[in-house]
């Protein structure tokens, strides 16, 4: 019998007889414990951005309809970034565990489905190259694997890691960091656009427009983990 172990704590996994050993199918990824400390963003929160604290819109998704001439998108997250699924990013981004991608990957599309049924395209945001080949791997695109996926955005720029800036300096080094890889007309489509955390909206805001300029019909994300901040109704 193969043994398998947790993917972030790396303690074997519990394996009760039955068809799972039988035919050799894998276990849960995560051990009881520590899938017990993922914590599910709740259904009820911000109409836009699904900030849990907030039951109809939060202020920052009120700021930016108000400086934005496209439609706000509308994304939703599977958990909290709390400190353990900080850590377990963590491990998956800059530790190079690209496994751990499969943790999400499932539950991603489901609730993608669930919230954007009928959506024409999944899109992974992509890295710079230069990240990219630093890092090894694009983890948003490794988290849409379950995804018909299209790699339909390059990053034209690379500015200061977007875990290490405010709001305000997230949207400026956001501004224009996404372009087509080829001029197409989205007129009456349904963009998905798929990341791993969702903070400020920047980054999704950035990668949405040049789908809205490009005629988009709607542009909904889905993304692995939602930080939270203090929200004002």
């Amino acid at each position: 019998m193969k043994d398998y172990l947790c993917l972030r704590c790396h303690e074997p996994l519990k394996q009760p007889p039955g068809w799972l050993n039988v035919f050799q199918v894998r276990p849960p990824l995560l051990c009881t414990e520590c899938r017990s400390l993922l914590e599910p963003v709740s259904e009820d929160g911000c109409c836009i951005c699904g900030h849990p604290e907030v039951m109809e819109k939060c202020t920052d998704c009120t700021a930016r309809e108000k400086r934005s001439r496209f439609p706000a998108v509308v994304q939703r997250s599977l958990y909290t970034y709390n400190p353990f699924m900080k850590d377990l990013i963590s491990q998956f981004k800059y530790r190079g565990d690209a496994e751990l991608s499969l943790v999400f990957a499932d539950d991603l599309l489901k609730l993608a489905r669930r919230e954007f049924p009928g959506f024409h395209a999944a899109v992974p945001v992509p890295l710079h190259p230069d990240r990219l080949w630093e890092r090894g791997f694009n983890q948003a695109s490794l988290l849409g694997q379950k995804f018909p996926g299209e790699e339909l955005l390059i990053r034209s720029s690379m500015n200061t890691k977007q875990s290490k800036s405010p709001g305000r300096t997230r949207r400026n080094n956001a501004e224009g960091a996404f372009m087509m890889k080829k001029p197409a007309d989205y007129s009456k489509k349904h963009i998905l656009l798929i990341d791993d955390i969702y903070t400020t909206g920047a980054t999704i805001e950035a990668a949405a427009l040049p789908f809205w300029e490009a005629g988009a019909l709607r542009v909904s994300a889905v993304t692995a983990a939602r930080a939270l901040k203090k929200a004002l109704l």
